[in-house]
């Protein structure tokens, strides 16, 4: 979600293919860690309950490499 911006738990279930409480647990470590926040939807999506969408910290750089 780095670089096309925040996105819901249910978008990242779903481009992952994990699921729902993987995806909650991963989410809650990763904000606890201050690695990424979560904020409310700017406008409801539809029928129920917004899902809070994740975005990575501005204030974090990361680098990764795969050898």
């Amino acid at each position: 979600t780095h670089r096309q911006g925040p996105a819901s738990r249910a978008t990242l279930t779903r481009l992952t293919g994990l699921n729902r409480s993987t995806i909650a647990g991963l989410v809650g470590e990763l904000v606890e860690a201050g690695l990424v926040i979560e904020t409310s939807p700017d406008t409801p999506a539809g029928v129920g309950r917004p899902s809070p969408l994740v975005a990575a910290q501005p204030s974090v750089a990361a680098l990764t490499l795969n050898p």
